[in-house]
């Protein structure tokens, strides 16, 4: 097992970015990782689309980006087997060695798209219970697939979008839902990674390549 600190840490540094609308419009940029404890936080420098804060870190051979403004998104990260979802939740802001203060969800299928959760603790420490919704688009094979996501718990409904791969979900929740906000995944090695980014504004998402310079 790699030691999380170490592997975060291989991320750190400067990244050129090159955006690839499904429109056929591009955008480009900077980014720059540093490592807060065993997380990374990113900022962006996308000129018109300006600047472009994350929280990220490595999750089953990816590495996933929640962004929107700075402190104020959480990443949601899920394991996918059989007919379990394992999700761990990080904090905006998470600066830790270790998962102190992150929350867990583990939940169990139903075969309907609905997952009745079993086991769950926020992060503020508070147990939680009921059931996480994931809604595809009827006509989207796309890989990773676009999803909706919609909480229904004890107190309250709650709902945002993720990426969903074979055996992982990504996904990202908003202290301030108003404003731009997302998630992206990347693959590949630390220097060379290309990943697919989706916002809030729509459910299509497009590549977004990242480049050590």
């Amino acid at each position: 097992m790699p030691d999380p600190i170490a592997l975060a840490e291989s991320f750190v540094g400067n990244y050129t970015v090159a955006g690839h609308r499904r429109d056929g419009s591009t955008y480009n940029g900077t980014l720059q990782i540093v490592r807060k404890g065993r997380f990374l936080h990113a900022e962006a420098q996308l000129g018109a689309l300006g600047t472009r804060y994350g929280l990220a870190m490595p999750f089953a051979g990816r590495l996933v980006m929640a962004y929107g403004p700075k402190d104020k998104v959480e990443i949601g990260a899920y394991t996918h087997e059989a007919n379990q979802l394992r999700g761990l939740w990080i904090p905006p802001g998470a600066a830790t060695d270790d998962l102190t203060g992150c929350g867990h969800e583990h939940s169990v299928s139903t075969g309907t798209g609905i997952w009745l959760i079993n086991y769950a603790v926020a992060i503020d420490g508070k147990a939680y219970s009921g059931s996480l919704g994931i809604i595809q688009k009827p006509d989207d094979d796309e890989d990773p697939c676009p999803v909706k996501l919609e909480w229904k718990l004890h107190d309250g409904e709650y709902n945002s979008l993720g990426l969903q791969y074979p055996d992982a979900m990504y996904t990202t929740f908003s202290f301030e839902p108003e404003k731009p906000h997302g998630i992206v995944v990347y693959e590949g090695a630390p220097a060379s990674l290309v990943g697919w980014i989706l916002g809030n504004h729509t459910m299509i998402a497009h590549r977004e390549t990242l480049t050590r310079q």
